[in-house]
């Protein structure tokens, strides 16, 4: 019966009536309860997924913290590596640098070993007497 009524032209007596427009303002606030409450039930579940999506992303920044950090300790071991390497390589030239030394004094050892040795069989051999 309310469709009906809805339906048919108001008279005079129900407009005026204070009931009718009571009933009318009631009706009409009640719509707007209704609503609020489903943009209020929207918002809530919008804040929700935004506090969702905050935590993934105080997740992310954790794992990115995390990495920053071993690729810090990771940096530092290269870098003391390339440090220690240059320090070995400093070393090696020494030590190479020396040898060549070495290298050279046995040299000249070698051919003074070998003239004294053939200045040695001449003279032996003028002793002998090989030599007339």
């Amino acid at each position: 019966t309310n469709n009906a009524d809805s339906e048919r032209p108001l008279l005079e007596e129900e407009r005026e009536d204070p009931g009718y427009r009571l009933v009318q303002e009631q009706m009409a606030v009640e719509g707007e309860l209704e609503h609020n409450n489903a943009i209020l039930t929207e918002r809530e579940e919008d804040i929700k997924e935004i506090q969702f999506q905050i935590g993934e992303v105080t997740e992310i920044f954790q794992d990115l913290a995390v990495l920053v950090s071993e690729q810090g300790e990771v940096i530092d071991d290269v870098e003391s590596n390339i440090v220690s390497t240059y320090d070995r390589t400093e070393e090696a030239n020494k030590e190479l640098k020396k040898a060549a030394k070495h290298q050279k004094a046995a040299r000249m050892q070698l051919c003074t070993i070998f003239m004294i040795l053939v200045v040695g069989l001449i003279v032996l051999c003028m002793v002998l007497g090989l030599f007339k």
